[in-house]
């Protein structure tokens, strides 16, 4: 009889214990991590962004403005106001860009793990990768091209990569890297100016960002 009340004592301590039972992953497993960088990690390297601003929206330019600005023109004007052989070469340059950011965009995304509302069915097809979709028309002459990211894959990495283009005939130009949370890439979102010696950034967008200044 004591032998049986010592083993049923054993058996009760051993189920208290949690021995055999599945342990829990914690809400943010070792994978769901990998795939959601934290803030360090996503912005690790920002001493490596050239000019990097952080600006108050109404202090910022729109793109065109900007781009404008930096090549002496007027900003209010547009295609119309340039020459044939203007249009001409510029479209050229803006065609080249964008083959460049094409490039890099498979490049960088290559590997990056693609969240399930990225995989959604009828997004097959909208860009080159889940996570980017470029917009090819151009604003001449303000000399720039869009691309829209999704806003959890922007970093100083994106950024600085995306600035290391801007070099030769496109040392002039901007890239403007418009963040959205819509998996459609619909207009919402913030502008990311990229310039080949400074970046400016919305104060507004720092929190989608998780980017701390």
């Amino acid at each position: 009889m004591k032998a049986l009340s010592v083993l049923l004592l054993c058996y009760f301590l051993l189920l208290n214990s949690g021995c055999g039972e599945p342990q829990l992953e914690p809400l943010n497993s070792a994978n769901e991590s990998s795939a959601m960088p934290s803030a360090s990690t996503r912005w690790s390297t920002r001493d490596q962004i050239a000019g990097l601003r952080v600006l108050e929206y109404s202090d910022m330019d729109d793109g065109k403005r900007a781009a404008c600005r930096r090549r002496g023109l007027d900003p209010d004007l547009d295609a119309q106001d340039m020459s044939e052989a203007e249009k001409e070469r510029y479209d050229k340059l803006n065609l080249s860009l964008h083959k460049k950011m094409e490039a890099w965009a498979e490049r960088h995304f290559h590997d990056t793990p693609v969240p399930e509302i990225l995989q959604k069915a009828g997004l097959e097809g909208i860009s080159v990768t889940p996570f980017t979709y470029q917009n090819w028309d151009w604003y001449g002459p303000s000399y720039e091209c869009y691309i829209i990211v999704w806003e959890d894959e922007v970093s100083s990495q994106t950024l600085v990569e995306l600035q290391a283009l801007l070099t030769g005939e496109h040392k002039d130009w901007s890239i403007v890297v418009c963040t959205t949370q819509d998996p459609h890439f619909d207009p919402d979102y913030y502008d990311i100016a990229i310039f080949s010696d400074e970046v400016l950034i919305p104060e507004e967008a720092l929190k989608g960002l998780q980017f701390e200044r």
